[in-house]
């Protein structure tokens, strides 16, 4: 709750000389309710103030023993603790959510700068597995993230669509590709001639040789191996907009690596200009065994580039264009290597600018015990996934809600939903097994428990009708359990900072879980009523109701998700 950090850092700051930016990251949530709300740590003045970091706490809780905000302060050790007085903290912030509807927790910090984020990123002629949804719905919730906090966000899918790839999907085109199977089955009639090419080509190895020369006329801008590679690419975006609508995922660009295959030998000078290059068994490298890492190839032994090269010739070409503070690649954490390599070239090539690319690595996907390789044919298909989840969530809503009205497009939420969620609320890093029994259900860290209670409220809201805002008194929100509730709504702005910063979605996903769990033991209380009867009770805890909502849909909106009205 930075305002409120800032309200103490206010108070202190003429204490002692400290910078107020580092001064306001040094409070630390308690681990326990008992230690209050709010700590902050005295340690850090204890060298300028020649006192003991307890001694520096008992004399500061004075300064705060006429501010109302605070039930009380008072210091534990070295620590200065505050409990926060939850009527006037609903007094301070239920107002301010409420008139911020469209726009609470949105802040300026990144107002002025520019973010690049570069994500998804499929193979054109191969469908969309399903391992591709982690950096779709990463990428995606940045790119919200970083526009909630007031930067201008560049989307830009870098399809796989160039490489020796395409020389083996000629290849296997040219001798099992049907044009009826094509218009039938379209992308996935490519993904089984490449499937069959390598099947065949452990049998042939000189289809691989054929597969690099055609690759090599690709460069050479041959007009039979560009005209298919152009097919190729058509009946691919066709898929992949099909699948990006159904998630909701939206790109500025789409810039494939064939963007840069006319300039990659002036790339490739630039490079050995200003980095330095060398032969190494045929092959352009650049070396960088000072630097701890293999070499990073520029050119293959029969003249084909590859993906580094490509790589360094779009980050040189996004920063001409965009000229920005920050350039995600969110790309699975096996990529490291690839990434250090040749951002340690572009280093040595003396863009100071390269300390501004990050890798945002994520963990691996499972589902179930499956393996996934599309070159042998075992690839899941995203589209697979979603049907089947949105089918799931059709029956659920059949067996509890048979009446509801739209039952598709609600189906169609919560089952797309279920899946960004399933993803989002794992930390970035960590592996993610996807179990269906999991995120489909109404309870637990859940997209769909976050969906129903988002539901649960709106339905209450309904029955009320309008607010009279006249019959307000915050000071019926006197239970510790709403004050918890009010708490955690205060501090979402500070949570879609964090997340930002962090490049982490699941600070975002995991609070709204902490606030339904939150609004559910209020619900859950013996005797208590949203809907009481005394006019003024009711209003003060609709109005609660209606901060929470706003939260709620807010932060789904950030992770990707709807909020359906009903379920």
């Amino acid at each position: 709750m930075k305002v409120i950090r800032q309200l103490i850092v206010d108070t202190l700051i003429d204490k002692v000389s400290f910078p107020a930016d580092r001064f306001i990251s040094l409070f630390k949530t308690p681990d326990t309710s008992d230690r209050g709300d709010l700590a902050l740590p005295c340690f850090p003045f204890a060298k300028e103030l020649k006192k003991k970091p307890d001694v520096i706490a008992s004399e500061w809780v004075e300064l705060f023993s006429n501010e109302k905000l605070f039930l009380k302060v008072e210091s534990a050790g070295p620590f200065l603790n505050f409990t926060y007085n939850g009527v006037e903290i609903a007094k301070r912030f239920l107002p301010e959510v409420i008139s911020n509807e469209d726009s609470y927790g949105e802040n300026k910090t990144g107002e002025g700068k520019t973010v690049v984020i570069d994500f998804s990123s499929p193979n054109i002629a191969k469908p969309i597995a399903f391992h591709h949804i982690r950096s779709t719905v990463i990428g995606a919730a940045l790119a919200k993230l970083h526009a909630a906090c007031g930067w201008q966000v560049e989307r830009i899918n870098y399809l796989g669509d160039w490489g020796t790839q395409f020389g083996k999907l000629i290849v296997a085109y040219n001798r099992w590709g049907s044009e009826k199977e094509l218009r039938e089955k379209q992308i996935r009639h490519l993904l089984d001639i490449y499937v069959k090419f390598h099947q065949v080509a452990e049998e042939e190895p000189e289809l691989e040789e054929e597969a690099r020369g055609w690759f090599v006329k690709m460069e050479n801008s041959d007009e039979e191996a560009l005209k298919l590679w152009n097919l190729f690419y058509e009946i691919s975006m066709k898929e992949f907009e099909h699948i990006y609508s159904l998630l909701g995922v939206e790109f500025d660009r789409f810039e494939g690596e064939s963007r840069y295959r006319d300039n990659l030998d002036a790339v490739i000078d630039l490079v050995g200009e200003k980095a330095g290059t060398e032969i190494s068994k045929g092959a352009l490298i650049v070396n960088l065994d000072d630097d701890k890492m293999p070499p990073c190839l520029l050119r293959k032994a029969d003249g084909a580039t590859l993906y580094a090269t490509r790589d360094i010739a779009a980050a040189i070409d996004r920063f001409e264009r965009f000229n920005y503070d920050r350039s995600l690649y969110v790309v699975a954490q096996q990529q490291a290597i690839h990434f250090k390599q040749f951002f340690k070239v572009l280093n040595k090539m003396g863009y100071d600018w390269s300390n501004r690319l990050n890798h945002i690595s994520f963990g691996m996907l499972q589902l179930a015990d499956k393996t996934m390789s599309t070159r042998k044919g075992q690839v899941i298909f995203l589209e697979d996934v979603l049907s089947r989840s949105i089918a799931l969530a059709k029956e659920a809503i059949e067996s509890k809600n048979a009446d509801l009205k739209n039952k598709d497009q609600v189906a169609k939420q919560v089952g797309v939903g279920a899946i960004i969620f399933g993803d989002l609320i794992n930390r970035r890093t960590n592996d993610v097994t996807f179990e269906w029994d999991k995120i489909l259900s109404f309870q637990g860290e859940t997209g769909v428990y976050v969906q129903y209670t988002n539901a649960r409220c709106q339905s209450m809201l309904r029955k009320a009708g309008k607010l009279d805002e006249k019959d307000l008194d915050f000071s019926k929100l006197d239970r510790p359990e709403e004050k918890d509730i009010i708490k955690l709504i205060s501090q979402f702005p500070d949570k879609i900072e964090t997340a930002c910063n962090k490049f982490d979605p699941s600070i975002i996903a995991k609070h709204l879980i902490d606030l339904c769990k939150a609004f559910n033991r209020v619900y859950n209380i013996d005797g208590y009523r949203f809907l009481a009867e005394d006019q003024t009770l009711k209003t003060t805890r609709l109005y609660l109701t209606k901060a929470l909502t706003i939260a709620l849909i807010r932060g789904l909106s950030l992770l990707g998700l709807e909020a359906p009205e009903e379920m």
